[in-house]
């Protein structure tokens, strides 16, 4: 059989509580009480009645049926649609502990019926709102995302020269890891001094592409073992 929403573990044992605190005392505290009218209280009632009518029975085809000293035979029947609801208060017999948790568990099924309605409201705003774009700093959370996905995955910000190999080596930095590599470079051939000098301090001029390829290709790798890592 399955519990009802509101006995959780929490509330039976303030149940329990509650027994230990007024066991079979009677509504006036008395713990062993033989004035029955200590137990006595009036208490609403909620009643549901609906509207009597009397219904003849026929057969199939229309005539009322009759019993066998000719009367038509009729049974009682309740009205669906004309039903009355009305709170009544009567005399009741009870002890301290059945009144107090009765109000204890009244409380809590409200309780949780308010909890399910604030729940409930909150989902349908969830349902039927509009997407939130949240700024924060410079971008907010659409264009960020545009200039995450339109950023390179690596940038080369310095050229200088490796301090163990004695050839030319560049400042990479890896904007999604936020850190900085040092990638050494082989030498180009077929370029005069100059010409490198010129291409890879001043940025002027530009690299044949097979050494342009070469170079992109070692920093690439480079690159990938700092991802992997």
């Amino acid at each position: 059989m399955a519990r009802p929403k509101w006995a959780t573990p929490e509330r039976q044992a303030r149940l329990i509580q509650l027994w230990a605190e007024y066991g079979n005392k009677c509504l006036l505290g008395h713990p062993v009480c033989p004035n029955l009218e200590h137990y006595a209280y009036t208490g609403p009632k909620r009643v549901i009645g609906g509207k009597c009518f009397r219904v003849v029975w026929v057969d199939k085809s229309g005539e009322p049926r009759r019993d066998g000293d000719g009367q038509r035979i009729t049974t009682l029947e309740w009205s669906r649609t004309e039903v009355t609801k009305a709170i009544v208060h009567e005399v009741v017999l009870s002890t301290l502990y059945d009144k107090v948790s009765e109000e204890a568990i009244q409380e809590w099924v409200s309780e949780d019926r308010a909890e399910d309605a604030t729940a409930w409201k909150r989902e349908r705003r969830r349902l039927h709102s509009q997407p939130e774009f949240h700024k924060r700093g410079q971008y907010d959370s659409l264009a960020r995302e545009i200039f995450l996905a339109a950023r390179p995955l690596w940038d080369i910000e310095a050229v200088g020269v490796g301090a163990f190999t004695f050839q030319r080596a560049l400042k990479v930095r890896i904007p999604g890891l936020d850190k900085v590599i040092w990638v050494n470079l082989p030498m180009p051939k077929g370029v005069s001094r100059n010409k490198r000098k010129k291409i890879l301090k001043y940025g002027k001029g530009k690299l044949p592409e097979p050494e342009a390829d070469v170079m992109y290709r070692v920093i690439s790798e480079a690159v990938q073992r700092a991802l992997s890592n």
